[in-house]
């Protein structure tokens, strides 16, 4: 979960300076034009800059961290239920509980693969290991794209025509509606907090 906005603040941080962004200058950072006359005389901090990035990053973090939550606190079952009933293609349900249930078993082909040479060599040269690693990923995906012919065989003998048919359908009661219409105040209320900021600065 951290990963992501440490990322979003590495390819984010450019814009809070005066090379992206104009405008008041806080923090004088270096004078590049002393050893580059193209660049510019000095490089600032900028406070628009700063508002722009800090801005970013905490939408960044805001949607990682709403959906975290909401994969970790709702079941499979419930969240595809649930995406259908927002008009989502079943496909994408599909291949999604797909990918989540069998994952799995290709991490654990891959670490049986990696263990397997573990057990098989005591010390080799690096042109070895990355001839390794090749055919690893060759082997990983014969294993998995054997695996994935055999499910949909058995799919298919038992009836599988194309379409995801939901274990439970998701029906919208009182409270959903109230708790949608909250949302919808407060991102409002959000986003006019946020147009007001913006012509403040």
């Amino acid at each position: 979960w951290v990963g992501v906005p440490l990322f979003s603040l590495f390819v984010i941080l450019p814009a809070a300076t005066s090379l992206v962004t104009a405008g008041t200058p806080v923090l004088l950072l270096c004078k590049p034009a002393s050893f580059a006359a193209w660049m510019p005389d000095a490089v600032y901090i900028t406070r628009e800059g700063l508002f722009v990035s800090s801005r970013f990053l905490l939408r960044s973090t805001a949607c990682v961290t709403l959906s975290f939550a909401l994969v970790t606190s709702t079941g499979s079952t419930e969240l595809m239920a649930g995406l259908r009933s927002l008009g989502i293609p079943g496909i994408f349900g599909m291949v999604f509980s797909m990918m989540q249930r069998y994952l799995s078993l290709m991490l654990r082909a891959a670490q049986e693969i990696h263990m397997a040479k573990l057990s098989r060599t005591i010390q080799v040269s690096p042109a070895r290991e990355r001839e390794w690693v090749a055919a690893g990923v060759g082997t990983l995906f014969r294993k998995t794209h054997n695996l994935s012919t055999e499910v949909y065989k058995a799919m298919v003998s038992r009836g599988f025509d194309g379409g995801a048919r939901p274990a439970q359908r998701f029906r919208p009661a009182f409270a959903d509606f109230m708790f949608a219409a909250t949302i919808l105040l407060i991102a409002g209320g959000v986003m006019a907090l946020d147009r007001t900021a913006l012509f403040m600065f």
